[in-house]
């Protein structure tokens, strides 16, 4: 009976180290995988952050190129308007220069 007593209290002893064992192992675990979220969270920041900085640049780029190719268009309008303005008006500047040289106005 007193083997079986012992046998009992060895047990109880062995359950109680193993459970302190388990608990200092879980809090490690924890402390690790609370330092690796904090890792990944900043790694996370930074890299959105990129993604944040690259997208505007890039809007911008397209933007001031949108921008640019709009000048142009509307620039060389403007030349094929003021091209056809003076050809159009080119007899009239003609015809008044004539006049006013010749003395018929």
């Amino acid at each position: 009976m007193e083997d079986i007593i012992q046998s009992i209290t060895i047990a109880e002893q062995n359950a109680v180290e193993i459970k302190e064992k388990a608990l200092i192992r879980a809090a490690e675990i924890s402390a690790a995988a609370e330092t690796e979220s904090a890792r990944i969270l900043k790694e996370n920041e930074r890299e959105c952050k990129l993604y944040r900085e690259t997208g505007i640049k890039q809007a911008e780029l397209k933007a001031e190129e949108s921008y640019k190719s709009e000048i142009d268009k509307k620039q060389a309008e403007c030349r094929a308007y003021a091209d056809g303005v003076i050809a159009k008006s080119g007899g009239v500047a003609n015809e008044i220069v004539r006049r006013v040289t010749r003395g018929g106005c």
